[in-house]
């Protein structure tokens, strides 16, 4: 340090002091207020700069956008093998089977085979032959034999039906009240009246029929006061499909 230059290199602090070549800005630190030109107008020293920063930032960057890249395209492979799959397990213009139906227990519908009183009608092992139809008191005091069986409810009113069944097959069959059915104008189905048969005379209820043998049965049926039944559904068992009696 020196009140004036002491030779080239020199230079004068803001202090107004002359400093060595070898305290320059760049170099050991000036006291303090240093870092003008000799002139006190200069700029400051600048600064030294840093350059890795910068370059680890870049590579920071870099490596982010190669995992966003990755992942993008790794979704769109999935997504693409999905859209194959489905298209290659579902054609364009094919349709999905559908299972079949299960099978029903349910008695089949009514053959065609249709008659009139007195005629034969068969269906299965049986061959029947509807004789005549009978409605009201008498019908319902033959299901209540000395008031030991069924009284008919109020507003109802009971009609029994004879029939002549035959089996006409090589095999025995049992022949059943509640495999008969009645109907009436409107299409409403009656059951017979399985109770009423178990007092009644003559019903044949459960009755099992050898080939050839002939019985005469009796179905009691229920149905409202002032109804009237119009056709028989007739049937050896169950599950068989049925002959249809118009009376």
């Amino acid at each position: 340090m020196s009140d004036v230059s002491q030779g080239p290199g020199w230079w004068q602090a803001t202090d107004g002091k002359w400093y060595p070549p070898e305290t320059a800005p760049g170099g050991n630190l000036p006291p303090t207020g240093a870092g003008q030109s000799a002139a006190g107008t200069g700029p400051s020293a600048p600064k030294q700069r840093r350059p890795f920063r910068w370059v680890l930032a870049g590579v920071v960057v870099i490596a982010v956008i190669a995992v966003a890249s990755s992942a993008g395209g790794t979704h769109a492979s999935k997504t693409d093998a999905v859209g194959s799959a489905t298209t290659a397990s579902a054609p364009a213009g094919d349709h999905p089977a559908t299972s079949a139906s299960p099978p029903t227990t349910q008695p089949a519908p009514p053959t065609t085979q249709a008659s009139q009183v007195d005629s034969t009608v068969k269906d299965g092992d049986f061959a029947f032959v509807v004789h005549d139809m009978t409605c009201g008191a008498s019908a319902a005091a033959a299901v209540n034999p000395d008031g030991m069986g069924e009284a008919v409810p109020a507003g109802a009113q009971e009609c029994l039906v004879t029939m002549s069944v035959t089996d006409d097959k090589g095999n025995a069959q049992t022949f059943f009240a509640d495999n008969q059915y009645a109907y009436d104008a409107a299409g409403h189905k009656f059951s017979a009246d399985s109770n009423g048969a178990i007092f009644m005379n003559g019903s044949n209820d459960d009755t099992q029929v050898n080939p050839g043998i002939t019985i005469s049965a009796i179905v009691p049926f229920q149905i409202p006061q002032g109804d009237q039944i119009v056709r028989l559904e007739l049937h050896d068992s169950a599950f068989s499909g049925g002959v249809a009696v118009h009376l």
